[in-house]
């Protein structure tokens, strides 16, 4: 029998950094949503799941945040949601109204009839005075319960009689099982660290680690490696060297991660598989054994194998690094069927085709040791699957254990057993999207971002080298971290016209306060060029979208021109 190949899956969990550091007041509630649907679900199913291993890997920022929950400080939706629905004032109830079903509707809101029954009722998701008007008290109180429910996890369900009580219920919540649910949630935030811990020393699961607040770290270390992919691109103003900063998001990383789970991480996911020669050293020098980028960043690397024997089912030395330091590099196709298309299939066919996948790999490739790196977002995809990707995770694990020509395992697990033998005499600068950094760098607003920051970030230097200004320690580390936190890649994600979404400016402001508290923290004004926006608003459609409900009559009769329009 034909030695079986290796599958490694890696789950990124992250998300945006959204707390205000002056306030504790959190501006979006992803971290406690994703939270208890996903960070939770899914180490739950992996320590369900017979003979199945996998590596989670935790951005820090990400786990901070949920240190703040668990201290008690709140994001803005959970506070509206914790209020009595009678004493909501106009503005909070309009709040609700337009946020409160931001949610895949077909997965998450139909399944919930009197969720659906209030989406369908508010119409266009600018809601104004009038659709308003249609929500009685006893509407809003159970729209905060069920854009609450709807984000618990299935597993929880099991676990917790309260919650099947809700979703059978149904309807007409009151305010004591509302707030029973809120604090579920942040009970339930408060397991996802110590259930990941016990699944680490059990050798279920492999922890990794991100750079602290998530950047592109060969941008931070020289802004010229977007050139490397994208010859010809305009490149921001710096006056001085990120490449402090790049160090101190990288060992800031590595050391809450050994304070955090109990033990050094030897593996990291560079943010968005962000990857280049200096960027590898610099992982190298902090002590990571292995990092994981994208096949394409394969294909561009300096390396003495051979094109047409060069793939991604095998770990590559990173050549020229202090230390020993292992490559793996993630298939691109499989990942992203798992992160895009497999929602639209029936589970049972997606689970098969992803079994054919791999056998089809084993097939071509018959050299062994052979490992596929399955890469994605431990978060954003489940939410498109049918009850969070429960039922398609627990078949695809059930399958995977029977398959006698796959074994699943952790990424530090496979290279314990088989350390590369192959390797890369230089590392391509690129990320995991289309081998380049086009997200984060090029599009004006890219530039002006960049150069906010570095305005911001040249000022600070300047001002903590001025020996007759007395700011403090603690005023100068603070600062410091605001601007390790406009760093992180996610406020840049949405600038340019490759993403868009309906908070684009909610992140540009995040980006601008982040920058404006670098200022506050050591009391003084911030420069008036941070109240103007980086984002440009979309121009004018040719067309007008749906706005709200016609109130009309159906009479027979032109009562008025107004009347449908």
């Amino acid at each position: 029998m034909t030695e079986p190949i290796h599958l490694a899956f890696v789950w990124h969990q992250h998300q945006p950094y959204y707390e205000d550091t002056l306030t504790g007041t959190l501006a979006m509630p992803w971290v406690r949503l994703h939270g208890v649907k996903d960070y939770y679900g899914l180490a739950r199913l992996l320590e369900r799941a017979e003979g199945m291993r996998a590596t989670v890997n935790f951005v820090p920022s990400l786990l901070l945040q949920i240190e703040s929950y668990l201290k008690g400080q709140k994001d803005v939706w959970q506070a509206l949601s914790a209020m009595p629905a009678a004493e909501l004032n106009e503005e909070q109830r309009l709040f609700v109204l337009t946020n409160f079903f931001m949610i895949n509707p077909d997965t998450m809101i139909r399944p919930y009839p009197r969720y659906f029954e209030l989406y369908a009722r508010r119409g266009s998701d600018r809601p104004d005075k009038r659709a308003l008007a249609r929500f009685d008290e006893e509407d809003i109180r159970d729209l905060q319960v069920l854009a609450n429910l709807a984000w618990m996890h299935p597993v929880s369900f099991e676990e917790e009689p309260f919650l099947a009580h809700l979703a059978e219920k149904g309807r007409d919540y009151g305010e004591e099982e509302k707030r029973r649910l809120l604090d579920l949630q942040v009970e339930v935030l408060g397991r996802i660290v110590p259930l990941h811990r016990e699944l680490e020393a059990a050798g279920k699961v492999e922890l990794s680690v991100s750079p602290f607040y998530h950047p592109i770290v060969p941008l931070l270390l020289d802004e010229r490696s977007v050139l490397e992919a994208m010859p010809g691109t305009p490149l921001p103003r710096r006056t001085e060297s990120m490449e402090p900063d790049a160090a101190h998001q990288v060992k800031a990383a590595v050391d809450f991660h050994t304070r955090t789970f109990g033990k050094p991480p030897a593996g990291m996911w560079p943010s968005e598989g962000s990857v280049s020669q200096r960027a590898a050293e610099l992982f190298a020098s902090a002590g990571i054994r292995w990092i994981a980028t994208d096949q394409e960043i394969l294909a561009r690397s300096a390396s003495d194998v051979p094109p047409a024997e060069r793939h991604p089912y095998r770990p590559y030395r990173v050549r020229g690094v202090e230390g020993d330091l292992a490559v793996v590099f993630r298939d691109h196709g499989l990942s992203d069927l798992l992160s895009f298309q497999y929602q639209y299939y029936r589970e049972e066919d997606a689970v098969e085709d992803f079994l054919g996948r791999l056998r089809g790999i084993a097939e071509r490739h018959r050299e062994r040791p052979l490992c596929v790196f399955v890469i994605m977002d431990g978060e954003n995809a489940w939410e498109h699957y049918r009850r969070t990707a429960e039922p398609f995770l627990t078949r695809l694990f059930e399958r995977l254990a029977e398959a006698d020509f796959v074994r699943p395992t952790t990424v530090g697990a496979f290279l314990e057993e088989h350390p590369p033998e192959r390797g890369v005499d230089r590392l391509a600068a690129g990320s995991w999207i289309n081998g380049n950094f086009a997200i984060w760098a090029g599009h004006p607003e890219d530039l002006k971002a960049w150069e906010y920051l570095d305005a911001v970030r040249t000022d600070l230097l300047r001002k903590t080298r001025n020996e007759r200004m007395n700011y403090g320690a603690e005023a100068i580390r603070a600062a410091w971290e605001e601007i390790y936190i406009a760093e992180g890649s996610d406020y840049f994600w949405w600038y340019g016209e490759d993403h868009t979404s309906s908070q684009d400016m909610e992140f540009d402001a995040l980006f601008r306060l982040h920058l404006k508290n670098v200022y506050r923290h050591l009391g003084e004004s911030y420069p008036n060029f941070l109240d103007e926006p980086v984002k440009r608003k979309t121009g004018r459609k040719p067309y007008s979208e749906p706005a709200s409900f016609l109130e009309v009559q159906v009479d027979g009769r032109v009562t008025s021109f107004f009347e449908w329009r």
